[in-house]
């Protein structure tokens, strides 16, 4: 059912494959107010996506936005987002319905996220402020943050860490 739902939503919400990172993704709506970051990009205060994790592509691979980015769960899940924080232990939150369901992802941190159960779903709701551009995005987690965070805390396993950075996989 789950593998079903989600091409009905790639076909009603108009869903693209989302290059690099993987999952499913469109444009709802760019800010017309204009901020300017603290190295001198002038970019859209916001803007505002649909995502879709689904059993084709059920991982967004790691990736640090200089930006904040919020997602809201609006359908299926549950979800689970893995963040390493430039100081401090990694996090683990899960979003599902019936339980929390937004996620307040800071700006310069990695972040990747899977689907707890990789043959369901999740549709959510994302915006990112200021706009994601991509000169404002790195993909793909390096070598040494790899080093650095296997084994940090029990649950982030090398196995874990690779699954989250290989877009083949994604």
């Amino acid at each position: 059912m789950s593998a079903a739902r989600a091409a009905e939503l790639k076909a009603a919400l108009g869903l693209e494959v989302l290059a690099g990172e993987s999952g499913w993704w469109r444009l709802l709506r760019e800010s017309d107010v204009r901020v300017t970051t603290a190295d001198g990009h002038v970019l859209a205060a916001s803007n505002t996506i649909h995502f879709l994790l689904a059993p084709d592509r059920p991982v967004n691979i790691w990736h640090l936005l200089e930006s904040d980015d919020v997602h809201v769960l609006v359908e299926g899940g549950p979800v689970e987002y893995i963040t390493l924080p430039p100081s401090g232990p990694p996090r683990r939150e899960v979003l599902a319905e019936g339980g929390v369901r937004v996620a307040m992802l800071p700006a310069g941190r990695w972040t990747a996220v899977r689907l707890s159960d990789p043959s369901s779903h999740a549709w959510m709701v994302s915006t990112v402020t200021p706009a994601w551009t991509e000169a404002r995005a790195r993909i793909g987690l390096p070598p040494d943050e790899r080093d650095r965070w296997v084994g940090a805390v029990p649950w982030l396993t090398a196995a874990l860490v690779d699954e989250l950075n290989d877009p083949a996989g994604a």
